[in-house]
């Protein structure tokens, strides 16, 4: 709650950047976490997807996306890292294993203190429904946005874009 905020009462930094190594430094911090449950992370796509942001708060949204990603994917299961580079912007999606988010929650998941109707406990017993919406607050204060990407195969999909600092 404090990191929440702590992020809507303060300006975004505005340094150069490189989201893939960003990424690559998140899914690196994230391993051992999955290492524990047996889940492999596969990272796949662009390098090199300049932009002028903050560094810290990228970092912080990746590893809220990445942690719940360990947290909703069955031991023994994987959860891939997409970068893809878009006219004018680049998309990060973090695909788990898990139970996927109903349509009907796929927006509320963003909104402080959500947590699906389909959770339970004792099943998931951490998080108190803020890190979706710190990933939505990073992307929305970098000039993006996050959602739920509509897939036909399990799992969740949540989608990070941000705009690219170069024309490509």
């Amino acid at each position: 709650l404090l990191d929440l905020a702590a992020l809507r009462a303060r300006e975004p930094e505005r340094g150069e950047l490189d989201r893939a190594e960003i990424v690559e430094r998140a899914v690196h911090g994230a391993r051992g976490a999955a290492a524990a449950r047996e889940i492999s992370l596969e990272v796949h796509g662009t390098t090199g997807l300049p932009a002028r942001g903050s560094p810290r708060e990228l970092r912080h949204a990746l590893d809220n996306l990445l942690s719940n990603a360990v947290t909703h994917t069955p031991a023994g299961s994987r959860i891939e890292v997409s970068l893809e580079r878009l006219p004018h912007r680049a998309r990060v999606v973090v695909r788990d294993g898990g139970e996927g988010i109903p349509e009907a929650e796929r927006t509320r998941v963003f909104e402080p203190f959500h947590r699906g109707q389909n959770r339970d406990a004792s099943v998931h017993p951490r998080g108190q429904g803020l890190g979706l919406a710190i990933v939505r607050d990073v992307a929305v204060r970098h000039g993006g946005r996050a959602y739920v990407v509509d897939e036909a195969r399990a799992g969740a999909a949540i989608a990070f874009e941000l705009a690219t600092s170069d024309a490509s």
